[in-house]
């Protein structure tokens, strides 16, 4: 499917034209991929905009190489970038996550590039013009307008290379000891379109990260740890998938299309899509190791799936999955995933994932049965004024595998180790002020707690783009109990974005001596977006925190170059 990119207008228009007539007759949806290339509390800079077809209320998934899937909400599109506003409020995506939005085809149809010239108005006589050859007399008015448009086959469309390219530097300074660190990462990712001219795609997805840890001991020795690693998170060929092939087949290194919480699999993987929407399908091969992405041979694995929607705009879908792993051709897991979403534009929304384990007799810690070792559920709605509310519940817990990658524990902490957490938040907009307020409780295997937050926010302050928030928050735990208040003020404009924000924590230790049982920490953070017509992004952040008798420091940048 046509997916606009940076810095490709001339082309990316003449292949929009061909795909909203293509899919204009179906309805099918394009899904769009992007990525964030900065971040706030609250807010998620992504590098697509309104060119590429993305609307203020547009739902977008952020997604990860485990997994899992964290939703959010188109808040505000320039024509290069726009804000997404995570739902669960605590979750501030790293500059390079991954993420995606369905958009509808018709959108297409009434796209206009601003950054192109404007068509020069005709005055006076038209010009005349020679008889129309084509008089599409086999169209009557009861037709869908583009019913005589005869759709083009994947393997007919041009060959299209797009992706990116990025780097981004950390540097890390502590008092204590004489600590720093810095890491470093550099890489990219790309899409092939019709690479061979049979209409299949060729995607990769890499990078190169380094880092450098500097800790000194009491002799002024360096006991920190040096390393470079090299991490492969796709490297695949699909082809199929599209009107005229429901079949899709995808082999290499990937992540898995409709079950993404089964991970990375070097193998193959199958869908297909059945007309109305919904699908199935099947994978086999190797699982890499889920921090290193090395890949022994010792894991295997194979899955089935079936996910069914309503209709092929996908609003409403039910999905279900099994994935069956091996260590060393040994049954290990036997996982099951329940998922569901409702997600219509202007109305209540809902989205629920289940992680289901099917333990025998010979998994001790566990014993025979089945336990829901991770759930994820969130409902809420946001209204045309801006509010809104949202209800979420988290349960994590951890399952029993032969896989070595994991830090062993003990049987008697696989057996009870668990965390739950409800949270439910809102936002009050009034124009250009907003009321936010958060509340939620945890309990894990040892203690509860809880936290909230109460918040203001100023949109478009004196001028467009302006914005102030702030508010004041605490957390009560079994060993910690803080509270403190926090400020920002800062822009987002077409091309350009920054935050300043400043936060005070009083941290009160149970169990210490009157003179050690308060820790004050202060925080000063300051972020600068940038980003081009041409396709150039870039990120810079400074983060300052100072305690009694120590402080620290980090700065970092990030440079993206999409085409």
């Amino acid at each position: 499917m046509f997916q606009p990119r940076m810095g490709l207008c001339g082309i990316g228009l003449g292949i929009a034209c061909c795909a909203s007539a293509a899919y204009a007759q179906e309805g099918e949806p394009t899904v769009l991929e992007m990525r964030v290339k900065a971040s706030y509390p609250r807010r998620a800079i992504v590098d697509r905009g309104s060119v590429d077809g993305l609307a203020v209320g547009d739902r977008v998934v952020f997604r990860s190489r485990d997994g899992l899937e964290r939703w959010g909400r188109v808040a505000r599109v320039e024509d290069r970038g726009a804000i997404v506003v995570p739902d669960d409020a605590d979750f501030v995506p790293p500059p390079g996550t991954r993420a995606e939005a369905r958009i509808p085809a018709s959108r297409f149809v009434a796209i206009e590039d601003p950054t192109l010239p404007a068509e020069p108005v005709p005055s006076g006589t038209p010009p005349e013009h020679p008889p129309w050859e084509r008089t599409d007399d086999e169209w009557t008015t009861d037709m869908p307008l583009l019913a005589q448009v005869k759709p083009f086959r994947p393997d007919q469309r041009p060959s299209l290379l797009t992706g990116r390219l990025f780097t981004t530097v950390d540097v890390t300074d502590n008092s204590e000891d004489d600590r720093s660190s810095s890491f470093f990462r550099a890489g990219g990712s790309f899409e092939y379109v019709n690479l061979f001219g049979a209409g299949g795609q060729l995607s990769f997805d890499g990078e190169w990260n380094h880092r450098d840890v500097n800790v000194s001991d009491n002799d002024g020795a360096n006991d920190g740890e040096n390393y470079s690693q090299f991490l492969l998170e796709r490297l695949s060929y699909s082809w199929g998938g599209h009107r005229f092939a429901p079949d899709r087949f995808e082999v290499g290194r990937l992540l898995h299309t409709e079950m993404p919480e089964f991970g990375l699999v070097d193998g193959i993987e199958w869908n297909r899509h059945l007309t109305g929407g919904g699908a199935y399908g099947a994978s086999i091969g190797f699982q890499p190791d889920w921090d290193t992405l090395e890949d022994d041979g010792n894991d295997q694995e194979l899955a089935v799936w079936y996910r069914w929607s309503r209709d092929e705009s996908e609003t409403m879908s039910l999905g279900a999955g099994y994935q069956k792993t091996f260590t060393e051709l040994n049954s290990d897991r036997d996982l099951f995933v329940l998922k569901a979403h409702w997600l219509p534009p202007r109305a209540w929304t809902f989205q629920a994932t289940a992680w289901i384990d099917l333990y025998t007799g010979e998994d001790v810690a566990k014993g025979s049965g089945v336990e829901v070792t991770q759930a994820w559920v969130s409902t809420g709605r946001v209204w045309d004024d801006g509010s809104s509310l949202r209800f979420s519940y988290r349960h994590q817990a951890f399952p029993e595998m032969d896989t070595e990658e994991y830090r062993p524990v003990t049987d008697a902490q696989l057996a009870d180790d668990h965390l739950d957490r409800v949270a439910l938040s809102a936002r009050q907009d009034m124009g250009k002020v907003a009321l936010l307020e958060e509340v939620g409780g945890w309990i894990d295997e040892d203690d509860e707690g809880g936290d909230g937050e109460l918040g203001l926010a100023f949109e478009d302050l004196i001028f467009d783009g302006i914005f102030l928030d702030g508010g004041v928050f605490a957390t009560q735990g079994r060993y910690t109990t803080l509270g403190g208040w926090r400020a920002g003020f800062g822009h987002t404009g077409h091309h350009v974005g920054w935050h300043l924000g400043y936060e005070f924590v009083l941290n009160k230790q149970q169990g210490f001596t009157s003179n050690n049982d308060e820790l004050p920490q202060h925080a000063v953070s300051l972020d600068f977006d940038w980003n081009t017509a041409s396709g150039w992004s870039f990120a810079l952040h400074g983060d300052l925190l100072l305690y009694d008798e120590e402080d620290g420091w980090t700065a970092g940048v990030y440079v993206q170059r999409s085409f």
